[in-house]
């Protein structure tokens, strides 16, 4: 799979975007980055419509996860 570099720059511009309207999910994800992320850990995500309908799912971590994400936040650490 080959990734398009002007597509991942728009991507890129839109995350940002997305970031700085929602500072507090930021604030969020450092915080459980750097305490929660540890075998075992599960995390939930629960989407509520504005109809009310609900979705909810979640996973446990596993040793293979945990090393993931690190490597991803290694390799993707702001400079």
């Amino acid at each position: 799979m080959a990734i398009n570099p002007m597509k991942f720059l728009q991507y890129k511009n839109d995350y940002e975007q997305f970031l700085s309207r929602h500072p507090r999910l930021t604030r969020f994800f450092e915080a459980v980055s750097e305490e929660a992320l540890q075998e075992g850990t599960v995390i939930e995500v629960n989407v509520t419509m504005e109809s009310g309908k609900n979705y909810v799912s979640n996973i446990r971590l596993t040793d293979s996860d945990v090393e993931l994400i690190e490597n991803i936040k290694r390799d993707f650490k702001k400079e």
